[in-house]
């Protein structure tokens, strides 16, 4: 994986960055398309994925674009659910890719001495589902997913087995938490920009950012009789915000 894209002449004397629309990612390799003038390359849902040690997100959503070197105009071409290290041209109107898929599901074990040891399933599939965290009621677990090809908030029930989504957006949406009363989900999501904290109703409906970090603004926990307070973290420092009812 390279963090950026350079132009070189054959000669060494120019030399400059052709802009990425995500500062900080990781990109794959890029490949020439349309003569000497357009790139094809992967980039990450947002900056800091793929191979993040901080945020173990191998296997997250990712976009290929078609970039105008001259213009700097960017298209995506379609949405991949794994990361891609290397993209090539394989004839016209198709690309061949890798795919750098690590599969993440949830797993329920019971304290209970006479339990299965080995617990069972919540989730199966190759998509990445984790931060679980289960409801007030103890009626679900709430987690995030990138079962629908973006990292969105789901839910899934211990009993029945049925999966429901929460958040549904272009952006990265995880962290999630549920506030005391069950009537409220916290989550973290990038979809205005950087990362803030966004809040909505218990169903996932009427979605509204409630930070303005303007930097990092992760895993939520809001205070216990939802007064408005929420404590988050934010790179380099973990911060409080007042008024978020």
């Amino acid at each position: 994986m390279v963090h950026g894209l350079f132009l070189l002449s054959p000669d060494g004397r120019d030399y400059r960055e052709i802009k990425c629309p995500v500062s900080g990612g990781q990109l794959s390799s890029p490949t020439w398309t349309g003569g000497s003038q357009q790139v094809v390359y992967a980039v990450p849902e947002s900056p800091g994925e793929f191979f993040n040690l901080r945020t173990s997100n191998i296997g997250s959503a990712g976009n290929v674009l078609l970039q105008d070197i001259r213009s700097g105009s960017i298209r995506r071409l379609f949405t991949i659910q794994a990361p891609a290290s290397r993209i090539e041209i394989a004839g016209t109107g198709r690309v061949i890719l890798d795919s750098l898929t690590q599969r993440g599901n949830l797993r329920l074990f019971s304290n209970s001495p006479v339990a299965p040891s080995g617990g069972r399933w919540l989730t199966r599939g190759n998509s990445i589902d984790r931060q679980p965290y289960f409801s007030p009621d103890g009626a679900s677990v709430i987690f995030s997913s990138s079962r629908g090809g973006d990292v969105d908030v789901w839910e899934v029930s211990p009993r029945a087995g049925a999966l429901r989504r929460l958040t549904d957006h272009p952006g990265v949406d995880w962290d999630p938490f549920i506030t005391s009363d069950n009537q409220h989900l916290a989550w973290s999501s990038n979809r205005s920009g950087n990362f803030e904290i966004w809040v909505a109703d218990r169903d996932g409906s009427s979605p509204r950012q409630v930070s303005h970090d303007g930097f990092d603004a992760e895993n939520p926990v809001v205070t216990p009789e939802w007064l408005g307070a929420v404590c988050y973290r934010s790179t380099p420092t973990s911060r409080a915000l007042q008024g978020a009812h």
